[in-house]
């Protein structure tokens, strides 16, 4: 077995104890103050408005696709690149109310794609759809049906069912394709296509330069709604990590100690998030109920070390016994969140944008959670046993 501490005897619980709670209580204090001075940075799912996904047959340039946008009247957007390099897509994310004019939820979020859409479109674009010109890119299989009905091409009109078939073709051939037929050439290989559709399409119909992979609209009730769930959600796992605890070692000082270190990580991971201006999302909602599952994992594995030294060394003082509790589940203890640090590193710096939020959540609270089993959780239980008595705490 790996030992990172061999009969290690470091003096964790003497008067250095009170260092600790000292610097936990300080970076407590400053975290919630960064939540409520500075806020969250909230994502759509939250604060709600429009997520429009778009992807781009070359590698789409942020800051002209922002001044475009801001340009056609929709404020201050949010742009993020989805995916790798290759994959060139990009999120606009626009809040709810930023756009004047615009008024009413269940109306919106197609307003604004539309406003997005046609900021969006090169003016060659533009005069080909004036001319009556479809994009193949952007249209949908039920619009390509009835435009294809109603538009037989020459030597031979074209039936509902056909063109429903052609339609299907060319939409699952732009779908297998990643979203985007790149060449006019391209039609006429496409199986089910006939010739002369594809010779019509290729007069009648332009390639955008993006398609539209998804629009999510959210309204503000929908937002605060989740804001409320997730309150609930970490209150109550942290109640019912508090009664697990409390039943477990039959002793309520116990659950609540280790409850204490759960708020203590959570808080300092939200602060964390609020300092770097993350993005506050359904993600981090994540992060924060695994980070609470992380924590009193290695909270329970010192206690119950602590636990079992008790019924060995009945005689022996109990910050002592705490003391070498801890020396004796250190090396497990650093191991672990090491190999655990690891991998949300990689996470953190191959992650792409999406994915940084999250990992760097959990960066900073595996960190505090290994930290707080030792120096908030079990040096709690030692400072009630000096100021309130053996009662609270023996088991």
């Amino acid at each position: 077995m790996i030992q990172v501490f061999t009969h290690a005897n470091f003096p964790l619980m003497g008067r250095v104890k009170w260092f600790f709670i000292a610097f936990s209580s300080l970076a407590v204090v400053v975290s919630v103050t960064m939540m409520l001075t500075r806020g969250f940075n909230y994502g759509i799912d939250f604060a709600g408005g429009t997520a429009v996904r778009l992807k781009f047959r070359e590698q789409p340039h942020i800051e002209r696709i922002r001044a475009e946008l801001e340009g056609a009247g929709l404020g201050d957007v949010s742009l993020q690149s989805i995916g790798g390099a290759a994959d060139n897509e990009v999120l606009v994310r626009i809040e709810q109310g930023s756009v004047p004019g615009l008024s009413g939820a269940g109306s919106e979020g197609g307003e604004i794609s539309r406003r997005v859409l046609e900021a969006l479109q090169s003016p060659e674009d533009r005069q080909g759809r004036q001319a009556g010109k479809i994009d193949l890119n952007m249209i949908t299989e039920a619009d390509l049906r009835e435009w294809l009905a109603a538009h037989p091409p020459p030597g031979g009109g074209a039936t509902a069912p056909d063109a429903g078939a052609i339609a299907a073709a060319i939409v699952k051939y732009r779908t297998d394709h990643a979203g985007l037929i790149d060449a006019p050439s391209e039609l006429s290989s496409i199986p089910g296509v006939n010739p002369e559709t594809a010779r019509l399409l290729e007069q009648q119909a332009i390639l955008g330069p993006f398609t539209l992979r998804s629009v999510d609209f959210i309204g503000p009730t929908a937002g605060k709604e989740l804001l409320r769930n997730t309150l609930y959600a970490v209150f109550g796992s942290a109640g019912g990590i508090l009664i697990y605890v409390w039943f477990r070692f039959k002793k309520w000082m116990w659950g609540l100690t280790s409850v204490i270190a759960l708020v203590h990580d959570v808080v300092i991971a939200a602060g964390a998030v609020s300092l770097m201006r993350k993005e506050f999302s359904v993600d981090i909602v994540a992060a924060l109920l695994t980070i609470l599952g992380y924590s009193i994992n290695d909270t329970i594995v010192v206690f119950d070390r602590i636990r079992e030294n008790l019924r060995l060394y009945r005689e022996v003082d109990f910050e002592t016994l705490v003391n070498a509790s801890i020396n004796q589940t250190l090396s497990r203890t650093i191991l672990t969140s090491f190999t655990v640090f690891i991998a949300i590193t990689a996470l953190f710096m191959y992650g792409g944008d999406k994915l940084n939020p999250l990992s760097f959540c959990l960066m900073v609270g595996v960190v505090f959670g290994t930290y707080s089993s030792v120096f908030v959780a079990a040096a709690l239980l030692v400072i009630v046993y000096r100021y309130l008595g053996a009662r609270y705490v023996k088991v």
